[in-house]
């Protein structure tokens, strides 16, 4: 559903990021794969990642809470 892809391209785009990412900056580059995503729907969506241990949050910035998931996911997503 929706949700799962925005949390695809929330991910994918964190992943690629060499330093942790803003919000904004994350939801500029979501928006380029779902343009109608609104600032409450990646809010909420990053909530459940942070709650799932998938990302942390620090300064307004977002990254993969451990860098074994972070390399996994770039794997399987194919992120170089």
């Amino acid at each position: 559903g929706k949700k799962a892809e925005l949390a695809f391209a929330l991910l994918d785009a964190i992943a690629i990021s060499k330093e942790p990412i803003a919000f904004a900056d994350l939801l500029n580059l979501a928006r380029h794969t779902l343009p109608d995503t609104r600032d409450q729907e990646a809010r909420t969506v990053l909530r459940h990642l942070m709650q799932d241990h998938y990302l942390s949050e620090s300064g307004g910035r977002f990254r993969f809470q451990f860098n074994i998931i972070r390399d996994a996911w770039r794997v399987r997503r194919w992120l170089g």
